[in-house]
């Protein structure tokens, strides 16, 4: 039918449903960021990064809202802890996290914001132990894009 196909046409092959939502949201006044998601356990599905990735890039260039690679960020991490232990962080599948990898996983997107001087959510961050390194906060590891 007409409508499964454009349902989905729209949620795999365009940005166009995060860009409508972007959108309302700031009609309505909001800042708005957009977050790429976050990767499954990388050695187990590899570390390319899926096509939504990509999707909220664009969305947050076409609207012109800050952008958070979240994605490349908790990737950088896990290659600095290692197979070993990323593995421990994924013990019941390759996609859901235990606390302590949920907490690698926030701690990583606080420290996105806080490499991004211009990210609206920047002034607002209080936890000091979370820090960028000397090599984060100057870009030249973790790359933090803003449209």
């Amino acid at each position: 039918p007409l409508a499964t196909f454009c349902l989905v046409s729209k949620l795999t092959h365009s940005p166009r449903y995060v860009e409508d939502a972007v959108n309302t949201f700031k009609a309505l006044g909001a800042y708005v960021i957009v977050s790429s998601q976050t990767p499954d356990d990388p050695f187990l599905v590899g570390f390319g990064a899926p096509r939504f990735v990509g999707y909220a890039q664009v969305a947050a260039s076409d609207t012109g809202v800050t952008y958070v690679d979240h994605f490349d960020y908790v990737i950088a991490e896990y290659n600095i802890l290692g197979n070993a232990t990323v593995s421990t962080l994924y013990p019941v599948d390759h996609t859901h996290t235990n606390v302590q990898g949920a907490d690698i996983v926030a701690q990583t997107f606080v420290r996105a914001v806080l490499c991004d001087s211009v990210n609206p959510l920047r002034p607002f961050i209080k936890n000091s132990t979370v820090v960028p390194s000397e090599s984060t906060a100057t870009g030249a590891l973790l790359p933090l894009t803003r449209f």
